[in-house]
């Protein structure tokens, strides 16, 4: 009776575990694949259900005029730090890049996108906010008068967030010290910036976590249901402007369920961020276009890379570049702009077919010599200076009105600065170089899905074989021999002895399928205040925090304790079998492995506790817990009898190969 009962009971368990493996894979179709878009031009049925091109643009005559033209600056992730910044070098060269940098390209906005401290500990694993960090940014904010030489719109990011309960803690120190906090302006907000006749919309989306758990666990985005109802207001409030730029901290695909957030802001002409720095130097630029057509833009740091961007809206045409800190000139072609980034549903691209002259911004800190310009391999042409920074050139579109070209620029200032630039445009919408695949990939797709299939398909190699093997026992008889086939066999041939040792086996399966539904551990996520993680989400302060990183830390704890612990008992357990006598090297061979795995462990109990403190290691199914049972299963597995599988019918009856060429191949 209970032989039959334990055997529905597992089969139980392993229809329900392909049930979550189907339910996973349709959520993968819906929230991954669907969302990678290849082009910037939305088919007539995407411009049908996102309603693409709610603003018609409106066809303009680009001539010689500075009219209907505005240009800004952004910047990301500062991470001004006590601790990491000994010299003082991130901070003096912000304060210098506001004094000089700011007079020189004279911007109507500068947009400060998040991460303006570093809010780590010394060791870079703690984390809090300190206000002497906060204080250098308003310091230079005020001291250097940008806030009389321009607009600066802040955001906060994720390390700005980190340990703040509510946006009205005393330690959120960004309502203090920075320039939208001191405004009232917490959160998400709406600017409308002026200029002349027209009008320009930017959006500040704050996505950062409420309440603001220490690090790790805080790395993803997620906007609750009031913040979306405003951004969703802010759009409606954006249709009648010249045009709309959204601006954050976090790309969308570090964004918990980013979908309703790229649809709500599918009439901007762009979304700037930060977050991701250069993904450590593997990507320098990161761009991509979202299927509703508009462009998506992260920023590479300042904190190490010293980089902002200058972006001008030109007669509703967007154009950027980015620059590096104290490298002039700054030289951007805004007409014919650069067919790579070209929006058909959002710019009005007709007006460059119609245009009278090519347009040129140059920013440069001495007074510009010379401009000129050549299309294709045609003779260099002198510009003419309008005003301000901007450079024309008299030209007759019609001669480039089919194919891609390439327009070269130059600039050269009486400083000795000198500069060039190249970019390929199309009047006839032919198509130009894609942007890097790698970039796309990584911000069109919905990072967040992809974690929760990677963690259940690893559930699913920790538990269904060794689910299988416990009550399907096949008694076929073979030999094997040193194939990769072979070598496949015996891997199940151990897996099948070790799902044979219940006291192994269900504290394995048991404890494995116990992170789907158990707390991770328990913790203080901030100071004053204990929070419950599960690998779907976090309780804290009596709100739930959606799933995101925890993911992560759940595959890094499958890959870095379950599967290699399922290896290496397997392999005592063939041994037990084989009732052989172990020499010191192959006790070393089996010792290793896990004397390796419970010393990451152990490092995983130290990070956790610096970080979220005692309780951690004593409510911590994924910290101090996996040490205690991996001790006490491979102590069991040592000193298993092995007469006992051998003397079963139900193993599988394998005859080794003792000898394959010079190689032993003993189990």
């Amino acid at each position: 009776m209970a032989s039959c009962a334990t055997t529905r009971l597992i089969k139980m368990l392993f229809v329900i575990l392909i049930g979550t493996f189907a339910w996973l894979a349709a959520t993968l179709a819906n929230n991954y694949v669907v969302e990678f878009h290849d082009t910037s031009i939305p088919d007539h049925s995407t411009q049908q259900k996102f309603n693409v091109r709610v603003n018609n643009p409106s066809t303009y005559s680009l001539g010689a005029s500075t009219k209907n033209m505005m240009w800004f600056i952004q910047v990301s992730d500062l991470h001004f730090s006590i601790f990491h910044d000994e010299t003082g070098e991130r901070p003096r060269d912000f304060m210098a890049f506001c004094n000089e940098n700011v007079d020189i390209i004279s911007p109507a906005v500068m947009l400060l996108t998040g991460d303006i401290v570093d809010a780590k500990g010394q060791l870079n694993i703690g984390s809090q906010q300190y206000v002497e960090e906060w204080k250098m940014y308003g310091n230079i904010l005020n001291s250097s008068n940008v806030l009389q030489k321009t607009k600066v719109l802040d955001i906060r990011g994720n390390h700005d967030s980190f340990n703040v309960p509510t946006h009205e803690d005393q330690e959120n120190y960004f309502r203090k010290y920075s320039a939208q906090g001191q405004q009232g302006n917490l959160h998400s907000y709406h600017y409308i910036h002026k200029d002349g006749d027209a009008e320009y919309s930017f959006i500040a989306a704050d996505a950062t976590l409420l309440p603001g758990p220490k690090r790790p666990f805080n790395f993803f985005g997620y906007f609750q249901e009031e913040e979306m109802t405003l951004l969703e207001k802010f759009a409606e409030e954006s249709l009648s402007s010249s045009g709309t730029v959204w601006f954050g901290h976090y790309p969308t695909s570090i964004m918990f369920a980013p979908s309703r957030f790229r649809h709500v802001m599918r009439s901007g002409l762009a979304y700037m961020c930060g977050h991701l720095h250069t993904l450590g130097g593997i990507i320098d630029r990161m761009y991509a276009f979202q299927k509703t057509g508009n462009l998506e833009l992260e920023l590479a740091d300042w904190k190490d890379n010293r980089r902002y961007r200058v972006v001008a809206i030109d007669h509703g045409l967007l154009s950027f570049v980015d620059a590096q800190f104290r490298k002039w000139p700054i030289i951007l072609i805004t007409n014919p702009k650069d067919a790579m980034f070209e929006m058909p549903y959002h710019e009005p691209l007709e007006s460059m077919l119609n245009s009278t002259h090519i347009r040129i911004l140059v920013f440069s800190p001495g007074a510009v010599k010379a401009v000129k310009v050549r299309i294709d391999n045609d003779q260099w042409k002198d510009t003419v200076h309008v005003s301000g920074p901007l450079y024309v050139l008299a030209w007759d579109p019609r001669k480039f009105s089919t194919g891609v070209h390439t327009i070269h620029a130059t600039a050269e200032d009486e400083e000795g600065y000198h500069g060039s630039i190249s970019q390929q445009f199309s009047l006839s919408g032919s198509p130009v170089q894609q942007l890097s695949l790698l970039a796309r990939l990584l911000l069109m797709t919905n990072i967040c899905t992809l974690l929760q299939s990677v963690f259940a398909v690893l559930l699913g190699l920790t538990v269904i074989p060794l689910t299988v093997l416990k009550f399907y026992r096949p008694r076929p008889q073979f030999n094997y021999g040193c194939s990769p086939i072979s070598w496949v066999k015996v891997l199940l041939w151990r897996l099948h002895l070790l799902a044979s040792v219940n006291e192994l086996f269900y504290p394995l399966v048991l404890s494995a399928v116990f992170l789907t539904a158990g707390p991770f551990f328990v913790g203080e996520a901030m100071d004053g205040h204990i929070a419950v993680f599960f690998v779907w989400g976090i309780y804290i302060k009596g709100s739930y925090l959606p799933g995101d990183v925890t993911f992560t830390y759940g595959i890094a704890h499958l890959l870095t304790f379950h599967l290699p612990m399922i290896l290496c008992l397997a392999a005592v357990i063939a041994k037990r079998y084989q009732a052989k006598f172990l020499t010191v090297g192959r006790t070393l061979c089996l010792v290793f492995p896990v004397l390796v795995v419970l010393l990451y462990k152990i490092w995983w109990c130290f990070t956790f506790y610096i970080a979220y403190g005692y309780l951690t290691l004593l409510l911590g199914p994924i910290t101090s817990w996996p040490i205690v049972l991996g001790m006490l299963l491979f102590k069991r597995a040592t000193q298993f009898d092995g007469s006992k599988l051998r003397n079963g019918e139900y193993v599988l009856n394998l005859h080794p190969v003792e000898n394959c060429g010079a190689e032993n191949t003993t189990l």
